[in-house]
């Protein structure tokens, strides 16, 4: 029997969990020193500019705990419940506005570097999810946890279009080239998913038809 949207899925939460935390560790053993090195004088720039979030981020919080105090005064008041939210609307803008002009000075040192992160991040998980997953030929912890299994011509060629490029390779690509684009058809894949593993009597992702592979329930003990 063809296994359901939700053993699926956290099936999938289990491995990403886990090539995750690799990535995780991967960075701070090496790659953020190796990203901090591309950034001229980074251990100058990146303190002012932390120096200036942490005093933006403490104004922030005296603003909304000034608006809560005002809000309690103005209880059933209408009126006043306006104006607070008048009031602190408008020191939040001043507070965003000078933000602005104070990171400018950083962006065109630190935008990079912040960027170079999120794909740091997107690529390693790729490149591990992948070796991961081919290397045990699908046989993940993440299935052998919920006791799935990948039937059909199952090889390694076919366990990587599967379940690398058709499931995480074309959204990351995406993603790199717009953010809202990719985060859209990330949300759209899971609709997909949802409609033709979770709603359908066969239980078939898009994936599996043109790869030809099915995931079904099976222990992998038999």
């Amino acid at each position: 029997m063809n296994a359901g949207f939700f053993r699926r899925a956290f099936s999938t939460v289990i491995d990403l969990t886990l090539v995750l935390l690799l990535v995780f560790g991967s960075y701070y053993a090496f790659g953020r020193t190796v990203l901090r090195n591309q950034v001229p004088n980074f251990e100058i720039v990146y303190p002012y500019y932390q120096e200036l979030m942490d005093s933006y981020n403490e104004d922030v919080a005296l603003v909304e705990l000034e608006y809560k105090a005002n809000l309690e005064l103005a209880g059933d008041d209408q009126t006043a419940i306006d104006a607070a939210a008048t009031l602190y609307q408008t020191k939040l803008g001043v507070l965003d506005q000078q933000n602005v002009i104070d990171l400018e000075p950083f962006n065109m040192p630190l935008s990079p570097y912040f960027l170079s992160i999120v794909y740091f991040f997107m690529i390693a998980a790729l490149i591990l999810m992948s070796i991961y997953t081919v290397a045990v030929i699908g046989k993940t912890l993440g299935r052998k946890v919920m006791s799935l299994k990948l039937n059909g011509p199952v090889n390694r060629i076919s366990v990587f279009f599967h379940d690398i490029m058709f499931k995480y390779f074309f959204i990351l690509l995406i993603i790199m080239i717009s953010n809202l684009l990719g985060l859209a058809m990330a949300a759209l894949s899971i609709v997909i998913d949802v409609i033709m593993i979770g709603l359908t009597r066969n239980k078939t992702a898009l994936r599996d038809s043109i790869t030809k592979l099915t995931v079904t329930k099976a222990g992998y003990g038999s």
